[in-house]
């Protein structure tokens, strides 16, 4: 279903009034064909959250190479570990490229969440991967910050970068049914996203809100 046809709680994507759901920006990216993804291991038809593999997707005809970043992040905004690997992909292909697991080791590396980074010529693909649910985690109250800049082949641009991990973080507004290209996505420190802004847009105008801003 993509959109609704009166006001709903639905599967849909899009609203009755034509905005766009966070699924509208997620099925963009699960969809891809190139993509990276964790999968858990399956213990007696349970999912085990805590370890499993990492695949890179290739759904296009021809040969992907690149290179893989895996990455451990506290909640905090730290990287506890990482490593790097370079990656072949076969065309039409599923590939794993690593492993995961988060079921032993130290205090630290418990309080942490996966982020997988895969880097081509064609394009970067991203993926995040939490070992267990979202209302278990001790999810930061991170302050994001906009700036708004000018492209003369762009137009106008919005930059928002955060101090803390912030998640399926959420542009919007008022009358707009899609104000930016993205939505819908991780934000980490140090590494903030620039998104185009519709036209008619004001920058002025936007809110950003984020997953730990919904409860206390």
């Amino acid at each position: 279903q993509l959109n609704d046809t009166w006001p709903v709680s639905s599967c849909s994507s899009i609203e009755s009034g034509g905005k766009r759901k966070p699924l509208h920006y997620m099925a963009r990216r699960f969809y891809a064909p190139v993509a990276v993804m964790a999968r858990p291991e399956i213990v007696k038809g349970v999912s085990d959250m805590t370890k499993g593999k990492i695949l890179a997707v290739n759904d296009t005809a021809e040969s992907v190479s690149g290179e893989i970043l895996i990455e451990y992040w506290t909640y905090e905004g730290k990287v506890a570990a990482a490593e790097t690997k370079s990656v072949v992909l076969a065309p039409d292909s599923s590939t794993k490229v690593g492993e995961f697991d988060n079921s032993t080791g130290n205090g630290q590396r418990q309080a942490t969440f996966l982020v997988l980074t895969l880097k081509t010529k064609h394009g970067v693909y991203q993926n995040d991967w939490h070992f267990g649910s979202y209302k278990d985690k001790a999810l930061a109250r991170a302050n994001i910050r906009q700036t708004v800049r000018r492209s003369e082949t762009q137009g106008p641009l919005v930059e928002v970068s955060t101090d803390r991990p912030a998640f399926f973080v959420w542009v919007e507004s008022i009358g707009a049914v899609a104000p930016t290209d993205d939505n819908a996505f991780v934000l980490l420190p140090g590494r903030p996203r620039v998104l185009r802004l519709a036209p008619g847009v004001d920058a002025d105008t936007l809110q950003v809100r984020h997953l730990a801003e919904c409860f206390r």
